[in-house]
């Protein structure tokens, strides 16, 4: 079974575009997803004010979203429990 990691843009940032996890999860699942865990609610820890961060999507051309290596190393660790 292959494992997927999403990763929103924009989702639950400042009260703005809230999409509850609870919600979150029914659609992934409506859709066929299975064993669907979510992590956190929100981005990680003022990357989004880092400086490096800002200067990536400019570099790549495309849009792009940011993690701390906290968030990554929780995130291979979950996707490890499902699919060691």
């Amino acid at each position: 079974m292959k494992t997927y990691i999403v990763l929103l843009r924009g989702i639950n940032v400042g009260g703005r575009n809230v999409l509850p996890m609870k919600e979150l999860v029914g659609l992934l699942e409506r859709i066929g997803c299975r064993d669907v865990r979510t992590y956190i609610r929100s981005g990680p820890g003022g990357v989004g004010r880092s400086k490096l961060a800002a200067g990536w999507e400019k570099l790549l051309g495309v849009p792009m979203t940011d993690r701390n290596w906290r968030t990554v190393g929780a995130l291979r660790e979950m996707a490890e429990e499902i699919a060691p």
